[in-house]
């Protein structure tokens, strides 16, 4: 059974301070990916959502750009820099 997905439902994980930065993992590898950034949370706030299906975060009925990009989008708020990772790009 498939249920909505919004972007509140999705694991975040918040770090440092400063202008915000939303990095978006790809498929394979969850946010772990962005392991090396972590210490740019000295001068930004790193903002590390799980994609649907991804950690804490509930699954999609499938993979879709269509269907996460509304989502990650909202987690941009009034502008912050977004870094993508392969799918997630």
């Amino acid at each position: 059974m498939s249920r909505d997905v919004t972007s509140a439902d999705l694991e975040m994980e918040r770090i440092g301070q400063g202008p915000p930065i939303l990095f978006v993992h790809g498929s394979v590898v969850g946010v772990e990916t962005w392991c090396h950034q972590r210490p740019l949370a000295e001068r930004w706030t790193l903002l590390l959502p799980s994609r649907p299906g991804f950690g804490a975060s509930p699954p999609l009925e499938r993979l879709d750009f269509e269907a996460e990009a509304p989502l990650l989008a909202e987690l941009l708020g009034d502008g912050a820099h977004l870094v993508g990772h392969s799918y997630g790009s």
